[in-house]
């Protein structure tokens, strides 16, 4: 889901959609659902997609919504390996050591984030929905207000 809004630009409608029905169908207890950008039988979020904003707002998305968040190994380094014609899932397996970069630009920004999470302790607070439509999704937790949008234009909402 979180691939399909950030990476493929689906409507952000789906979030409300996904958050009802598991609160109120699927699962009692939604902090113990996880949520990924990418994993291991799958191609990256990057593979034949140079959308980098996106995939930085699909990992912060990740990060702060209800449930564990799980970051796949490379998605700090940026890891953009998928299937070859032939299907080699081991392209969606690169080797991180030796390549590993803790200056890269993204290892930066997700340091950050996770720094942000860690000391503010968002994630212990209930998640409100305050706005969704098709290319805006925003919810607080506690005191702290979260908005994304999967748009390539400059967006504006008054909420």
């Amino acid at each position: 889901l979180i691939r399909d809004v950030f990476r493929e630009g689906k409507s952000m409608l789906q979030f409300e959609k996904y958050f009802k029905e598991t609160a109120m169908q699927l699962w009692k207890d939604q902090t113990l659902l996880g949520n990924f950008v990418n994993n291991h039988d799958q191609p990256h979020f990057l593979y034949k997609n140079n959308n980098w904003e996106g995939f930085k707002s699909a990992l912060v998305f990740s990060l702060s919504v209800v449930g564990i968040p799980i970051i796949y190994y490379g998605d700090e380094q940026g890891f953009s390996g998928g299937f070859h014609e032939s299907y080699h899932p081991e392209a969606c397996r690169e080797p991180l050591w030796p390549e590993m970069e803790f200056n890269s630009e993204i290892y930066k920004y997700l340091k950050t984030i996770i720094k942000f999470r860690n000391d503010t302790k968002c994630y212990m607070e209930r998640q409100v929905q305050r706005y969704a439509d098709d290319k805006f999704y925003a919810f607080t937790r506690g005191k702290y207000f979260f908005a994304f949008t999967n748009s390539k234009t400059h967006e504006v909402r008054t909420i």
